[in-house]
């Protein structure tokens, strides 16, 4: 109510107005260049993973190397009769089931797309009933109407140079946020409105660029050395 500007957004303090901070960070040295730019390539973790944001900012250009929940959880034994089990028809718009029964579109909700089996008594007489699903009017399938583009997105982030990518900014961008909460203990944003929310940040990333060059450098005497050596 007192910063239009700003989102609610949950955190495991609960929900706040809040800032989604974003940082472009040197791969050699770790500096953040930059707290507020435009990027070829944009990396982030599953809690971005939403596919309405990721296709608007894939169609402007900007290739996109976010796992989504159902990579990010690859580690889990998938379910055998997961959507990803059904084979989807584009010309007919309609999915089958391994075994070749069809399910078509019965409903549009929003955003999603609602698929069910053409007769119930298919699932009731299928083997795999009581598995594949135990709903009396036979199986569902829920589609959102971003499914290719996030069909596409889940195959540039299994590509092996955006797999590398990816691997890289755990080790690189994670620090200066790290640094920043923990070791300088800027938790919050202390201006309100996006202009002010930028202003902390970018006062929060040149405290972290300075303690971090003065690591670079071996001391506190060789950073302003090396300050003052490139001052006109």
């Amino acid at each position: 109510m007192t910063d239009t500007e700003s989102t609610l957004m949950k955190s495991v303090q609960g929900s706040h107005a809040s800032y989604n901070v974003q940082n472009a960070v040197d791969d050699k040295n770790g500096l953040i260049v930059h707290s507020d730019k435009e990027c070829d390539t944009a990396c982030a973790d599953t809690g971005y993973a939403v596919i309405e944001d990721l296709t608007k900012i894939s169609q402007r250009g900007t290739k996109v190397i976010v796992p989504s929940k159902r990579q990010a959880l690859h580690k889990k034994e998938e379910n055998p009769f997961n959507k990803t089990a059904f084979s989807y028809d584009k010309e007919h718009d309609c999915y089958y089931f391994p075994e070749g029964h069809k399910l078509t579109c019965f409903a549009k909700r929003n955003k999603w797309l609602e698929y069910i089996i053409t007769d119930a008594n298919i699932c009731r007489c299928c083997r795999h009933y009581g598995t594949c699903t135990e709903a009396k009017k036979g199986r569902k399938i829920v589609r959102s109407i971003y499914e290719e583009n996030k069909e596409r997105l889940e195959r540039q982030y299994e590509e092996p140079d955006s797999r590398e990518i990816y691997a890289r900014r755990k080790m690189r961008v994670e620090h200066p946020f790290g640094h920043i909460k923990r070791n300088l203990g800027i938790t919050n944003l202390l201006l309100r409105g996006r202009e002010g929310a930028q202003a902390g940040i970018s006062t929060a990333s040149t405290c972290f660029n300075i303690a971090r060059m003065i690591t670079i450098f071996g001391g506190v005497r060789e950073f302003i050395f090396k300050v003052r050596a490139v001052q006109p």
